[in-house]
């Protein structure tokens, strides 16, 4: 992997026919230009300013280092993944096509807007600590979720009486997973609008677990037919209400 120290030297291992690059030591911004083509971007330095991708990464950019600016995927990028292990302080723009998936297992303090298209799966997992993710273009929430359906599940066992206000909420678009307190709220606190009590009153508020992380991905006006994570939530929801039927 050829790694670049400088935008000028990027250029230069672009025109040199360098198709895997790793980015290194401290930059102000990070640009793949329109029309360049490589296989693999890897951020491993600080870039205090954005990185700018308007060309094609046919594999992954990964970014194992901090971004404390903006990362565009944008106009006519195409990406294959975008896999964020390290810090992106600013927000992440989604409005090119990414055709594999965006996986986010480190932290991005910002949001994370998609209104272009993920053909593969959006995966929030791990330790990872998000703003909101803002889904207004075509993407799939990633298969194998069973740990934050687990959770989910052992959250609304505390608030069966609750489920159809909090279906209900999901359906208009009344969450934002973000905040406990407010008109729309996520999913503990929705639970505690439902039955008009307090803070902590149907299980302790743990902005940390899986189920919370979860609906950081449904910001305020977002129904399941445009959020695929409202989606599964709602999803989720009336299967635990046929199990609990079933009992």
């Amino acid at each position: 992997m050829k790694k670049v120290t400088n935008q000028t030297e990027l250029d230069q291992a672009v025109s040199a026919g360098d198709s895997r690059i790793e980015v290194i030591g401290d930059w102000n911004k990070v640009i793949i230009r329109e029309g360049v083509k490589i296989d693999v971007l890897k951020i491993s330095g600080t870039v205090t300013g954005s990185v700018d991708i308007s060309g094609t990464v046919t594999g992954s950019v990964y970014i194992y280092g901090t971004v404390t600016g903006n990362v565009y995927i944008s106009g006519t990028a195409k990406v294959g993944n975008v896999d964020i292990y390290g810090t992106v302080t600013g927000n992440v723009y989604i409005s090119g096509t990414v055709t594999g998936n965006v996986y986010i297992s480190g932290t991005a303090t910002g949001n994370v807007y998609i209104s272009g298209t993920v053909t593969g799966n959006v995966d929030i997992s791990g330790t990872a600590k998000v703003g909101s993710v803002d889904i207004s273009g075509t993407v799939k929430v990633g298969k194998g979720f069973e740990s934050i359906r687990s959770d989910y599940f052992s959250i609304l066992k505390n608030a069966i009486p609750e489920i159809p206000a909090l279906i209900s909420a999901l359906k208009k678009g009344r969450i934002n997973g973000s905040v406990y307190e407010g008109d729309c709220r996520c999913l503990v606190g929705t639970l505690e609008a439902a039955r008009g009590t307090g803070a902590n009153t149907v299980i302790e508020r743990d902005s940390s677990r899986p189920a919370e992380k979860w609906f950081l991905a449904i910001p305020e006006g977002h129904t399941p037919k445009k959020n695929a994570f409202a989606r599964l939530a709602v999803e989720w929801a009336e299967e635990f209400l046929e199990l609990q039927k079933n009992k």
